[in-house]
């Protein structure tokens, strides 16, 4: 009786670690490097999105968010003084729009967002 305690006190305590284990959180955040301001982040087609009034500023960093995506590309709307729009989006030490993510791990990475070229341009 002792030995069959001592059994299931050990796989209780294993799957404790496993439970623990599998809750790793993969976090995100962004700094806009751009001169101007980003009005809306959207990861791996609305994953995550990142809002705020009147945008985030040059230089200013989001809050980390929780993702579920770890491979992804990030989209930016701004508004450049006509209206919101779609933006080209470079992120710096990666050069693209496109990540790849490892689970449980933490990231903040800065980008750009440049209006994107029109068609007719």
């Amino acid at each position: 009786m002792k030995r069959f305690s001592v059994i299931l006190s050990v796989l209780f305590v294993v799957s404790l670690m496993f439970i623990a284990c599998n809750e790793d959180k993969t976090e995100l955040g962004w700094i806009n490097g751009s001169s101007g301001a980003i009005d809306e982040i959207v990861w791996a087609d609305g994953d995550e999105e990142w809002t705020k009034d009147g945008g985030y500023d040059e230089d200013v960093q989001t809050e980390s968010k929780e993702v579920s995506e770890t491979t992804g590309s990030v989209e930016c709307a701004i508004n450049p003084g006509t209206g919101f729009e779609a933006a080209s989006v470079n992120i710096k030490d990666v050069g693209g729009s496109t990540l790849n993510l490892s689970e449980g791990e933490s990231y903040v990475y800065t980008i750009e967002a440049q209006p994107a070229k029109k068609s007719d341009e």
